[in-house]
């Protein structure tokens, strides 16, 4: 159900759900012969590219690659906490780093 969710969701939000409305758009300036057609196709063929995986981490390889992350030693015994950022639809808490329950699960 998760995947489903995720998948559904991958569509609806932005940029999935522009690029659908795109591509549907384009196929009807294609069937009315628009002068728009072509302009349209360049622009959302574009953003798709833009969107996937692939091209985006191309895109970021170079800004990325600029900041050198510090050495571990460095950081070991001058960090309080280590804050992880995530995103997604997660419905359980799998690991407990610490040794209380996750809010979740009780």
């Amino acid at each position: 159900m998760l995947y489903v969710h995720k998948f559904i969701s991958g569509w609806l939000l932005p940029p999935g759900g522009i690029i659908v409305m795109l591509f549907l758009l384009c196929g009807y300036c294609f069937k009315k012969r628009s002068r728009l057609r072509y302009p349209l196709t360049a622009v959302t063929v574009t953003l798709y590219l833009f969107s996937i995986l692939p091209v985006a981490g191309m895109l970021m390889q170079g800004l990325e690659k600029q900041y050198v992350p510090p050495a571990l030693e460095k950081i070991i015994g001058k960090t309080d906490a280590v804050v992880v950022l995530g995103g997604g639809a997660v419905r359980m808490c799998l690991i407990s780093v610490v040794e209380r329950p996750c809010r979740r699960s009780l």
